[in-house]
């Protein structure tokens, strides 16, 4: 992508539409991610299948069925930081 000529509005638009499709492109080649973490003692999350079943300090577990477009990955290692 270029553009014609510097001023301000044409510039800003040309890096709006630039990050524009890059975010398109990037969407389409990797797809949608979020990475969560828990953090605190006592919090639990456990997946079976496509039922989460979270342990978040209620007097009852809370259990999602999630869609089948949605998939859960256990972390590859536990990792803890010390104080």
């Amino acid at each position: 992508m270029s553009r014609n000529t510097d001023e301000k509005e044409e510039r800003s638009r040309h890096g709006l539409y630039r990050s524009l499709l890059f975010n398109m492109i990037k969407g389409v080649n990797e797809g949608y991610t979020i990475v969560q973490e828990m953090v605190g003692v006592g919090y639990k999350a456990q997946a079976n299948g496509q039922v989460l079943e979270l342990s978040l300090g209620f007097s009852h577990n809370l259990v999602m069925e999630l869609p089948k477009e949605v998939s859960i990955q256990p972390p590859l290692k536990k990792e803890r930081t010390q104080l």
